[in-house]
């Protein structure tokens, strides 16, 4: 039911309330803070795919962790600007010391490099041989992606019916750089690589520059740098200062009607609270921002309809299935004994069916010092309850580590993205095979609606840095939209459809996408009815 006798007027409603939405407010304020906006958010918190919690450290003192986006690169230029605006601190992942890798045999073996499988000492001359190529192949691969235009490569049409895990199978020679493809790109996707596109993996990769850029947590990779008290304090430090009377919370988006006649957009909106489901209200504005995973558009209805294919992009692209823990102990002692406190396990041991969680473990000691691991398990481990989650980690930990991960734990917390609402999983999307059409379309505004979120952005995608990028890239939308061009930033519409110069991305499979010889390639038809076919068009 609703109490309203009219809808509540504003110039720009944004939906979502993480870093994407909250950087398109703080961009459009700082443009023109004249703008009437609001933020409807069907959590009951800000943030997004950022959570950082308390958990509790040594003398039983609470303590910061995240539990959803965790890490910066050193090249992710709009989070680090954001995080230098905002007046917040960093610093660097710790990796000294050895590390374990626990792919191609139930073996656990030592390497002190920044990846496995880069050392002679623990890995043989044909399994680090087999690594370095395969990475190259696919390096070779990325420079070929076009991330405007995917499909303007000839080869990209094989690569977007293909998937990841069977490139792996493909050009993977050895069981050892096998398993650290599949390891590494599950943690990068939250799923298997038998669900990851090939052709989005290659463009995801370029996003970052290259994939070693995704892997590598030094230098200029994903997660060389830690943000001080966490990351969710980006979200609430941008919602204080726009304003929280704004922002309104436990209000899910489930219609938007946009009045061709008039140019305004109606908003039906419903309460996400317990027993207020039947509790609505609407909300007019000239400009909306969606700021949330394009999965998650798919649950709303659009009227006009949205083209077919932008509907099959909210289809393809399920997102992944992470589970997070943060353990915190009395003491580090994993640096003590000299070790980085990272992991890489397939989790297959000698005893026939036997698999142990654990996929990718980090040091995760706090900036002032509290120790603690984190650490990613698959979605197998879902169904368990979180007492059997907590043995299994715990066990497994053991065999790297020893009994000090069990008798100095201090606390153990864990997060099922799968479970959270209006997310469904953490911590990006991964396009299916064949969809890669679709997803060209992912920042194509529908009407009055403009699409934001790290799955947007051309610089970072799926990280926190691509989240901001997206926020800036819609602002400037709406701002060239409310006839306000002498305050566009041109530099933030790149990929936009309002960028200078814009060239519609190719459709693959039509006629026109093709040449003529291969648009009509009749293999095996008669010669004179191929060319009376052919002349006719």
């Amino acid at each position: 039911m609703s109490t309203q006798e009219a809808p509540q007027d504003f110039d720009v409603v944004v939906v979502g309330a993480g870093l994407a939405g909250l950087s398109a407010v703080r961009e459009l304020r700082k443009k023109d803070p004249n703008l009437k906006i609001l933020v409807i958010e069907a959590k009951d918190r800000v943030g997004g795919r950022t959570l950082t919690v308390p958990i509790m450290g040594p003398g039983q003192k609470p303590v910061k962790f995240d539990l959803g986006g965790q890490w910066v690169g050193h090249t992710q230029r709009h989070i680090n600007q954001l995080i230098k605006e905002l007046g917040l601190k960093t610093y660097e992942q710790y990796e000294a010391g050895t590390k374990y890798a626990q792919i191609g045999t139930p073996e656990l073996r030592q390497y002190s490099g920044n990846l496995p499988i880069t050392t002679l000492q623990q890995f043989t001359p044909v399994e680090v041989i087999d690594w370095y190529a395969s990475l190259s192949k696919t390096e070779k691969l990325v420079k070929q992606v076009d991330l405007k235009d995917p499909f303007s490569w000839k080869e990209a049409s094989n690569y977007d019916g293909m998937t990841l895990e069977k490139w792996c199978q493909e050009n993977c020679i050895t069981r050892t750089s096998h398993d650290c493809m599949d390891l590494k790109t599950t943690a990068i996707y939250g799923v298997k690589p038998s669900r990851v596109n090939m052709l989005y993996h290659l463009a995801f990769s370029k996003a970052a520059g290259t994939f070693s850029c995704l892997v590598n947590n030094i230098g200029d990779g994903a997660q060389a740098v830690r943000v001080t008290d966490g990351t969710q304090q980006m979200c609430e430090i941008m919602a204080n200062d726009f304003g929280t009377q704004n922002i309104l919370l436990n209000r899910a988006v489930d219609e938007i009607i946009y009045d061709e006649k008039t140019g305004l957009t109606l908003i039906h909106a419903y309460s996400t609270l317990p027993g207020e489901k039947d509790v609505y209200e609407y909300f007019q504005c000239s400009r909306v921002i969606m700021a949330i995973p394009p999965n998650q558009c798919g649950y709303i209805k659009f009227t006009p309809d949205v083209p077919l294919i932008k509907s099959r992009l909210f289809e393809s692209c399920p997102v992944g299935n992470f589970i997070k823990f943060i353990i915190t102990y009395e003491t580090p002692f994993w640096r003590l004994d000299g070790h980085s406190g990272e992991i890489i396990s397939t989790g297959r041991t000698s005893s026939t069916g036997e698999i142990f969680p654990l996929i990718e473990v980090y040091d995760a000691c706090s900036s002032r010092g509290v120790p603690a691991l984190v650490g990613f398990i698959s979605e197998e481990f879902t169904d368990m309850s979180m007492e059997e989650r907590k043995e299994a980690i715990v066990k497994d930990l053991e065999r790297f580590f020893g009994v000090k991960c069990r008798t100095q734990m201090v606390d153990y917390v864990e997060k099922l993205w799968v479970h959270e609402p209006f997310n469904g999983g953490c911590p990006t999307v991964a396009v299916t095979p064949g969809n890669m059409d679709a997803f060209t379309t992912i920042r194509q505004p529908h009407y009055s609606v403009h699409f934001a979120g790290t799955e947007t952005a051309l610089e970072w995608m799926g990280y926190m840095s691509g989240a901001v990028e997206s926020g800036l890239r819609a602002a400037n939308e709406v701002l060239y939209e409310l006839g306000k061009k002498h305050l566009v930033s041109n530099k933030h519409l790149n990929g936009s459809v309002y960028e200078e110069d814009y060239q519609p991305p190719k459709a693959p499979g039509s006629i026109a996408y093709m040449k003529t010889d291969e648009a009509f390639d009749m293999t095996g038809v008669n010669e004179d009815a191929f060319n009376i076919l052919k002349s006719k068009i």
